[in-house]
């Protein structure tokens, strides 16, 4: 009986004891989540950079651009050998070139125009930034689910193009012609 009054009278003060507790202390629900810092102004800047070499005097010349547009082509101008863009052949509706494809188309009609004594003149390469997207993840932690981990990315979608200026003299014949 004795053990009965003693389990009687401590039972309600553990139980009041963790209630005065609960309250005293501050809830601890989910902090919510800090915004992402807005972009430097830089970050969606495009980027050009050229290559040139120098003049050479007194002669002119015929232009020819062959333009690597973001991996996935090459555009010709003016049209050589009746082509204005150099494409590998499709495998499906959704796919894209197999790494070095384009490459290899690339190189080729350089090295070809190389051949028919076209010269190299400027090569210039530009990055323009398409879309900027920012992403906060959230995981909670295996010791501690009150106190989630938060993970921030920032994904910038560029469009690249790498442009090549070749140039071959016109002989005295075709530079006679109307201007």
């Amino acid at each position: 009986m004795l053990l009965f009054v003693r389990c009687g009278f401590l039972l309600p003060a553990v139980l009041a004891l963790r209630l005065a507790a609960a309250q005293g202390q501050p809830h601890t629900g989910k902090a919510p989540v800090a915004p992402l810092p807005n972009l430097p102004e830089t970050a969606l800047q495009p980027v050009l950079l050229s290559t040139v070499l120098p003049p050479a005097g007194g002669l002119r010349f015929r232009y020819q651009i062959v333009r690597l547009y973001n991996d996935r082509c090459v555009y010709l101008a003016p049209a050589w050998r009746g082509q204005t863009k150099l494409q590998p052949p499709r495998q499906g509706l959704f796919s894209s070139p197999e790494p070095g494809e384009v490459d290899a188309l690339l190189v080729g009609a350089v090295n070809e125009l190389a051949q028919e004594g076209w010269e190299l003149v400027e090569i210039q390469t530009s990055a323009q930034p398409l879309q900027a997207t920012q992403k906060v993840e959230t995981s909670l932690a295996y010791h501690d689910p009150q106190r989630p981990t938060y993970t921030g990315t920032t994904t910038i979608e560029m469009l690249h193009q790498t442009r090549y200026l070749l140039r071959k003299p016109l002989t005295p014949a075709s530079s006679s012609g109307p201007r």
